[in-house]
C-alpha cells in the first residue's frame, strides 16, 4: 500500500513539476471559487474562508512539491531542516488563523475567541523571534515561505537554469569560495565571466544576500517593535477595549515607529528585505478599514463610492453589489490590528 501510494505521490509530483503554469490557474480558480461563495453565502463565512484556506495550503503544499522535486538531485546542506520547519509551520498558521478565529469565536462566543486569538498570536511571537535570534532572519517575511513564481520558473527551465534560479544562495555559494585564514571572497576561476564583461569586485557573500547586517541594533529593535506588536495590541484590547482610540493609535504608532527605524537604515537591507518593508508601507492602508476608524469615517465613505460604481459603470453592478454588501464580514473578519 505505501510503494503505490508513494507512486501516486512521484506522479503528481512530476505532473504539477511539468505544468506548473496550469496548476497556478487551477489554484487560482479555487481562490476566485471562494471569493464568489462569500458574496452568496453571507450567513455563513465559515464556508468561504475555509474554501480561502484549503486553496492557500494547496498553493502551499504544491510549492513545496515542487521545491522537493527539483532539489532531489542537488546538495542541500544550506539548508536548515529547523528553519525550514519552522517557517513552514508559521505559513500554515497564517494560512488558516482567520478561519480558526471565526470557528471559534462561533463554538464558544466572542470573549473565549480571544483565548484563542492570544495563543495563536504567542507561537508566531515566538517562532518569529526563534528565527531571528537563533538563525539570524533579520525581518520576518509574509508569508514565511514566499510562493513559487510559476511561470518565470517555466521559463527559466526552458533556458537551462536549475535551482539556480530558486535559491540565489545556492548560485553565488557556487560560483564564489571564502579564504579560510583573510575571509576574503573570491570568484572561482571556472565561473569567471568573459574579459569584456568583468567588474572586477568582489562577489557579495550568500549570507549577506540572505540574512543582511546581523549586529545593526537598530534593525533589531525595528524588528522586535514589528514581531511584539500583536501582544501589545492584545493587551491593550484587554484594557481599553477593541474600539478604542487608544489601542489603535498604539498600533499605528508600534508601525510608524518600526518602519521608521528601518527607512532610516536601508543601506543595511537587501533588495528582498526592502520588498518586504514595502509590503508593511502599504499594508498601512488597512487602518482605515479598521475599528474605531472604519466605524467613524471611512465606512459610509467606501459605501458610497461602491454604490456609485455600481450605478455608473454597465456590468459593474453584477461585481460590485456581492462584495458591498460582504464589506462588513470583511471589516470584521480580516481587519484585526494583531494580524501582521
Amino acid at each position: 500500500m505505501d510503494i503505490r501510494l508513494r507512486n501516486v505521490f512521484d506522479k503528481y509530483a512530476t505532473l504539477i513539476t511539468n505544468n506548473s503554469e496550469v496548476t497556478a490557474d487551477v489554484e487560482m480558480l479555487c481562490k476566485y471559487l471562494s471569493y464568489f461563495v462569500s458574496g452568496k453565502i453571507t450567513d455563513n463565512s465559515i464556508v468561504s474562508e475555509g474554501l480561502f484556506s484549503l486553496s492557500n495550503l494547496m498553493v502551499l503544499f504544491n510549492d513545496q512539491v515542487i521545491r522537493r522535486e527539483l532539489t532531489k538531485d542537488q546538495a542541500r546542506d544550506y539548508v536548515n531542516e529547523t528553519e525550514e520547519t519552522i517557517k513552514l509551520f508559521l505559513t500554515i498558521l497564517e494560512n488558516v488563523e482567520v478561519l480558526v478565529e471565526i470557528s471559534s469565536r462561533k463554538a464558544f462566543g466572542n470573549k473565549k475567541k480571544f483565548i484563542i486569538i492570544f495563543i495563536i498570536q504567542a507561537v508566531k511571537c515566538i517562532g518569529r523571534l526563534v528565527l531571528i535570534v537563533k538563525y539570524k532572519n533579520r525581518i520576518s517575511q509574509y508569508p514565511a515561505i514566499e510562493h513559487l513564481d510559476r511561470r518565470n520558473l517555466r521559463m527559466s527551465r526552458r533556458t537551462s537554469a536549475s535551482i539556480d534560479d530558486l535559491q540565489p544562495e545556492l548560485n553565488n555559494t557556487a560560483i564564489t569560495l571564502q579564504l579560510k585564514r583573510s575571509g576574503k571572497v573570491i570568484r572561482k576561476v571556472a565561473q569567471s565571466p568573459p574579459l569584456h564583461s568583468r567588474s572586477f569586485k568582489a562577489p557579495e557573500l550568500a549570507s549577506t544576500d540572505r540574512f543582511g547586517v546581523y549586529n545593526h541594533e537598530a534593525i533589531k529593535h525595528a524588528e522586535l517593535v514589528y514581531i511584539f506588536k500583536p501582544m501589545i495590541h492584545l493587551g491593550a484590547v484587554s484594557a481599553f477595549g477593541y474600539s478604542s482610540w487608544k489601542s489603535y493609535l498604539l498600533s499605528m504608532f508600534l508601525d510608524v515607529f518600526s518602519i521608521r527605524q528601518y527607512y532610516n537604515n536601508r543601506q543595511y537591507l537587501t533588495k528582498d528585505q526592502k520588498k518586504e518593508l514595502s509590503r508593511r508601507c502599504v499594508n498601512m492602508l488597512l487602518y482605515i478599514l479598521r475599528s474605531p476608524f472604519y466605524d467613524k469615517y471611512s465606512k459610509d465613505k467606501i459605501d458610497s463610492f461602491m454604490k456609485a460604481i455600481s450605478n455608473t459603470i454597465p456590468f459593474a453592478k453584477l461585481i460590485v453589489e456581492p462584495y458591498r454588501s460582504y464589506i462588513p464580514h470583511y471589516q470584521e473578519s480580516y481587519f484585526y490590528m494583531w494580524s501582521c
